[in-house]
């Protein structure tokens, strides 16, 4: 999906690539948990609730599903510097979520754990 949505970009589709950004954030947001058949502010409002994205997160992506939302139903073609804007908000979002989520999650593993603090006297200068 996100490879169709530069393919549109590269061929400067500025609409079809807001209504694109929008679609891969309401797939990314049902694959981390939110029910499927929700409106995007249901799936934010979920995700919050369950801890996965903050309040930060969550009002970056309805600025950006607005954008997709604006572009499919209210003719509102997004500048290039916008569409800038857009396509990093999601990218961000995806590497966060799908990416170094997964690899933190993995070295946490790897990190050896911290000694146990010592119970003998404390020296004194």
């Amino acid at each position: 999906m996100l490879r169709d949505v530069y393919g549109v970009l590269n061929a400067d589709h500025r609409t079809l690539a807001a209504v694109g950004a929008r679609t891969v954030l309401d797939r990314a947001m049902t694959l981390l948990g939110a029910p499927e058949g929700d409106s995007f502010a249901g799936k934010l409002k979920h995700l919050v609730q369950q801890h996965v994205i903050s309040q930060h997160d969550k009002h970056v992506l309805d600025a950006l599903t607005d954008a997709g939302n604006a572009s499919a139903h209210r003719d509102w073609r997004p500048t290039p510097e916008q569409l800038v804007t857009i396509m990093e908000g999601v990218e961000n979002f995806l590497h966060r979520m799908f990416v170094v989520g997964a690899v933190a999650t993995a070295m946490k593993a790897q990190v050896p754990p911290r000694a146990p603090p010592s119970k003998g006297p404390k020296s004194t200068p």
